[in-house]
C-alpha cells in the first residue's frame, strides 16, 4: 500500500504546473545541451510540473553544487505545500550525499576511485586506488592524469573518454565496511551523480516516508532519463545521443511516436547502430 501512495501522490503533483520566473527558468533551461530540446522546452515550460522540473535538473550533466543550487532557488518559490514537499526531500537527499562525502569523518570513511571507461562503463579500465577523502580523490587525479601532478583541475576538458566511480565505504561496529554511496564523477573529478546503496527496496515499501526519500534519490542517479516529458521530434528524425558516463555517443534514427502518449517511457522509441559499428 505504500508504495501504491507513494505513486499516486507522484501522480498528483505531476498535474500541477509551477509557475517559475523567466530569470530562474531560464537557469534552468542552461542544464539543457540540445539546441532542438531548448527552443522546444522554452515554448512549453508554462506547463511544467514540479516533478519535470527536479527530473531535468537532477538529471543535468552538471555540478551536483549547482544543481542543488537551483534546486534551493526552486523551492523558495512560493507554491502548494506538497510540492514544497517534494522539492524539500529532494534537497535533503542531495545535500545528505554531498555532506557524507565532503565532511571530515575522522577516519570513518574509506573512498575506492575506479576509472571509468565510456566505452565498457561497467568494466574499471584501471585498477582501484583507496583514499581517505574527497580532497585525496582529487590528488589522485593530479598525480595520475596531470603533469608534474599539479595545476589546475578544470584543465581537463569535459569531454574526456573517461569518468570516475567512487564508492563511499563506512566502518560499522562490526569491523567491516558498509558501502553507503556510489558516486559519478566527470574527470575534473565533480561530482556529477550519485546512488545510495543502503536502502533494500523491502524495507522502502514499509515505510512511505522512505520510499519518497528513495524516489528523490533516484532522480539523481543519472540513469532515470526525461521520462516525463514530450518532445519535438518526429519519425524520421537523426539525433546524436550523448548519454556519457554510462553509454558513448552515438545517433540514432526516431522509428515511432506514439500519438496518444508520446512522454510515456515507450512512447519515442529509437533504433541505434549495433556495437561493432559505434
Amino acid at each position: 500500500m505504500a508504495g501504491e501512495r507513494q505513486h499516486m501522490e507522484s501522480r498528483q503533483i505531476n498535474r500541477k504546473p509551477l509557475n517559475v520566473p523567466d530569470d530562474l527558468k531560464i537557469r534552468i533551461l542552461g542544464l539543457i545541451d540540445s539546441r532542438d530540446m531548448h527552443e522546444y522546452c522554452r515554448n512549453s515550460s508554462e506547463t511544467w510540473t514540479v516533478y519535470q522540473y527536479a527530473e531535468l535538473i537532477a538529471s543535468a550533466p552538471k555540478s551536483m553544487e549547482k544543481k542543488t543550487e537551483i534546486l534551493q532557488a526552486l523551492m523558495n518559490l512560493p507554491m502548494e505545500e506538497d510540492q514544497s514537499q517534494y522539492l524539500s526531500e529532494c534537497c535533503l537527499v542531495a545535500q545528505t550525499a554531498m555532506e557524507c562525502l565532503y565532511k571530515n569523518q575522522q577516519g570513518r570513511i574509506v573512498l575506492l576511485v575506479r576509472s571509468m571507461d565510456t566505452e565498457f562503463p561497467e568494466i574499471s579500465c584501471m585498477g582501484t586506488e583507496p583514499v581517505l577523502s574527497y580532497d585525496g580523490f582529487l590528488q589522485y587525479i593530479r598525480k595520475e592524469f596531470m603533469e608534474d601532478g599539479a595545476g589546475d583541475l578544470g584543465e581537463i576538458p569535459e569531454c574526456s573518454d573517461f569518468y570516475f566511480i567512487l564508492d563511499l565505504y563506512e566502518n560499522s561496529e562490526s569491523d567491516t565496511l558498509k558501502h553507503i554511496y556510489r558516486y559519478i564523477c566527470a574527470p575534473n573529478g565533480e561530482i556529477r551523480y550519485f546512488e545510495k546503496i543502503t536502502d533494500p527496496i523491502r524495507r522502502i515499501r514499509d515505510n512511505e516516508k522512505a520510499g519518497r526519500l528513495h524516489e528523490c534519490t533516484n532522480l539523481f542517479s543519472g540513469r532515470n532519463g526525461l521520462n516525463s516529458w514530450k518532445t519535438p521530434f518526429k519519425v524520421g528524425d537523426i539525433l546524436y545521443v550523448d548519454c556519457r558516463p554510462y553509454f558513448l555517443p552515438t545517433y540514432c534514427v526516431i522509428h515511432y511516436v506514439d500519438p496518444e502518449m508520446p512522454s510515456d517511457c515507450c512512447g519515442l522509441r529509437c533504433l541505434f547502430p549495433t556495437h561493432e559499428f559505434l
